[in-house]
């Protein structure tokens, strides 16, 4: 990917980063570089269809070749991702604590508690959660190969 289609994108990235991982479905045209996202089925199985919702699905669907579609991060993502984190606290108690969070039960309830509760370290998380999303964003159109 050149130089100047990296700079056109780079804003886009971080709302894309940021719809999958509140579980939603992400499509980004090849030309236009418009995005439209939807909640995931998988993620939201209560939500109704709606008009709104219709419209989306028919215009992408439409257009399907089209689109790039980034579908919401899986729960070992997520995992994978606060392993990471946690491989990176300085502070060894906290990060014993973190490690012993993600082997035992409710390991995303736990860990999101610990963060929450760390001082300077949650925004840390945020932060490298949100770059872990954002890189996952890139390899996914380094992959599609747009010119």
């Amino acid at each position: 990917m050149n130089a100047a289609l990296k700079s056109k994108l780079a804003p886009i990235i971080n709302n894309i980063a940021q719809e999958i991982d509140c579980g939603n479905k992400v499509f980004l045209h090849r030309r236009t570089f418009e995005m439209e996202s939807y909640p995931d089925e998988i993620h939201w199985p209560k939500i109704e269809d709606n008009e709104w919702l219709y419209e989306i699905k028919e215009k992408v669907e439409a257009d399907w070749d089209n689109y790039i579609c980034f579908e919401p991060i899986h729960s070992s993502e997520s995992f994978r991702i606060m392993e990471g984190f946690a491989e990176t606290v300085r502070d060894r108690y906290l990060q014993n604590r973190l490690f012993d969070a993600l082997s035992g039960r409710k390991p995303f309830q736990n860990f999101k508690h610990l963060v929450e509760n760390s001082g300077h370290y949650r925004q840390k998380w945020f932060d490298f959660k949100q770059s872990q999303l954002e890189e996952t964003v890139w390899e996914v159109l380094a992959r599609e190969e747009l010119k």
